[in-house]
């Protein structure tokens, strides 16, 4: 073997070595870009999940704004102005089915034998809200009513009844918060005696529908 095929043969293994040590450099920054990738992107998806995990809690919760009960009434020798709000906060077991607890309050302003009397009815109960399709639904509540007034001697007298209610509501609007009307029926026929109250009528706004 002379020494130029000896040279070449040099000079071809040095070549194929700085061929591979490059090849091998390379592949090893495309393993650390790929790891710092793999890395990020788990990242990424964690605080992903962290947030998906905090979403549903919060697109869950529906509250219930209501006005209602408003009207005036006289006769007898006596007169009735009703104003009535309703509060509600609830949780949606799933897209169709909502449930919680609400409060009521009734003011009543009533004028008997030319005297005013100023009255507060008010109550503590459960609801639960059946969703037809997206305007209307069902709905059944549950609750303590405490009454100020007798409407049936006219007597300022409080008592309080277990006041089961069923009845349907039509809500329509864009973004979160709706707007619509809601009609109650009073099952408990005691309760219905003695205020005098057998349907409620609310204007609703509701948000998270």
């Amino acid at each position: 073997m002379n020494k130029s095929r000896i040279n070449s043969l040099v000079y071809l293994l040095t070549f194929l070595f700085m061929f591979l040590v490059i090849e091998d450099t390379e592949a090893q920054k495309k393993r650390r870009k790929s790891r710092t990738n793999d890395d990020e992107s788990t990242i990424v998806r964690s605080s992903r999940d962290r947030d998906q995990f905090k979403a549903p809690w919060r697109d869950k919760l529906v509250y219930e704004v209501g006005i209602g009960n408003i009207g005036f009434f006289g006769g007898g020798g006596s007169s009735q102005f009703n104003f009535a709000t309703k509060l509600s906060a609830g949780y949606k077991f799933f897209n169709r089915l909502s449930a919680g607890p609400y409060g009521k309050l009734d003011y009543l302003l009533i004028n008997a034998n030319s005297e005013d009397f100023n009255l507060l009815n008010y109550g503590l109960g459960v609801y639960s809200r059946f969703k037809l399709f997206e305007p209307l639904y069902l709905k059944a509540e549950y609750g303590l009513q405490s009454y100020a007034y007798d409407a049936r001697s006219l007597v300022i007298e409080r008592d309080s009844f277990i006041v089961p209610m069923v009845g349907a509501g039509y809500v329509q609007g864009f973004g979160k918060w709706k707007g619509g009307f809601e009609v109650m029926f009073n099952i408990n026929e005691e309760a219905r005696d003695f205020s005098n109250t057998v349907v409620e009528y609310w204007l609703k706004f509701d948000y998270n529908f």
